[in-house]
């Protein structure tokens, strides 16, 4: 996550900030211990919320980058996945108790408003009243009208052919990041066994489910899909997160 010429860096247990004025000497400007798993990270005014899946919310005061601060560790109501914060709220996702949303209007005090479920959540997005969760299995993006926080009240759903993760949206394009299996490939089991790679599996969409997938949410209520970007088929376990972003053209 940056913001200027700051990065803020969630890894194992430790938060790191560099200054990078020069890109090609990238500086390290300070170490924060003690936050957890690092999953995802979202930095607002001065202030770093970073989720650590077991290890619920860290909210940190940056505003100094050479001197940061854990100011509250939130305990979050399943893994705390996917982070989103935008104006007084904080979205977390929490897998399969959806996303909780949260007041940060004092990120010092922060103040649960409610939960709302959403599949197996992985990340989340919001603004403009709307928010967009990524459900992993269930292969969606699930739109939700947040004009009253504390009742979310979802629209529609956008159909995904790979594992939902990140979403972000912008000029009413919902950009989706998907991996693992396409949505033909059902029986998830049925190559448990194999360690080899086959012609069946391919045409079955055994880890044919990467990629980038527009669409149109000018109607929120009525998504209608744009194009997708297929990147090549992934076998291997391992670091399963995807997530996009949209800079410029």
């Amino acid at each position: 996550n940056e913001t200027g010429n700051i990065a803020y860096i969630a890894g194992k247990n430790t938060l790191y900030i560099f200054n990078l004025e020069n890109p090609e000497n990238p500086v390290l400007l300070s170490e924060l211990k003690g936050i957890g798993s690092g999953r995802q990270i979202e930095v607002q005014n001065g202030i770093a919320y970073i989720t650590s899946r077991a290890d619920g919310l860290f909210i940190c005061d940056v505003k100094d980058p050479e001197h940061p601060s854990i100011v509250v560790h939130y305990d979050t109501i399943e893994l705390a996945t996917g982070v989103w914060a935008s104006g007084n709220l904080c979205f977390v996702s929490c897998r399969h108790l959806g996303v909780e949303i949260i007041d940060i209007s004092d990120p010092y005090n922060p103040v649960h408003l409610s939960n709302v479920l959403a599949g197996e959540v992985q990340s989340v997005f919001a603004e403009n009243n709307y928010m967009y969760a990524g459900a992993w299995m269930q292969k969606e993006v699930v739109i939700f009208d947040i004009s009253d926080p504390k009742n979310p009240v979802k629209l529609s759903s956008c159909l995904l052919d790979g594992f939902g993760d990140g979403v972000y949206v912008r000029d009413n394009i919902c950009f989706a990041a998907t991996g693992h299996h396409s949505r033909k490939f059902i029986n998830r089991t049925k190559y448990a066994k194999y360690d080899f790679v086959t012609a069946e599996m391919l045409n079955d969409g055994y880890g044919a489910g990467h990629g980038i997938e527009m669409f149109d949410i000018s109607d929120r209520r009525n998504p209608k899909f744009i194009s997708r970007i297929k990147t090549p088929p992934l076998f291997m376990g391992g670091n399963d997160m995807w997530d996009v972003i949209v800079s410029g053209n």
